[in-house]
């Protein structure tokens, strides 16, 4: 099959692609330098997937955030579930939940205005 790199391996694990270095260089995950840079087999990638979705019992959490489009957009569909969630329990509770939010929107941003 060929030979990642940290990135592209980074990019199947969804992990950065530090971590994916260190792995190579504390041995969890067998790789070998070529020109400095860390090469991964396909197949000891293909591996590791399976080990880990096996330890994980067959989640398929990895492939909901990268379809979610990354850890932001899973953020975001976390929060319109919860105004649904809030929504199907009423207006009072939708209400609430809003304003909940936009005070902590006006917060984050007085806080950035006052702190270098």
């Amino acid at each position: 099959m060929g030979h990642l790199s940290t990135a592209q391996a980074a990019r199947r694990l969804g992990v950065r692609s530090a971590t994916v270095a260190a792995w190579c260089r504390d041995g969890r995950l067998p790789a070998e330098k070529v020109h400095g840079r860390w090469r991964i087999p396909a197949e000891a990638l293909s591996k590791l997937q399976a080990d880990a979705r096996q330890e994980a019992g067959g989640s398929a959490a990895p492939l909901i955030v990268a379809a979610a489009g990354g850890r932001r957009g899973l953020y975001r569909m976390g929060a319109l579930l919860g105004d649904l969630r809030a929504a199907g329990k009423g207006p009072l509770a939708l209400g609430r939940r809003m304003v909940r939010k936009s005070a902590y929107r006006r917060t984050g941003r007085l806080l950035r205005k006052l702190l270098p």
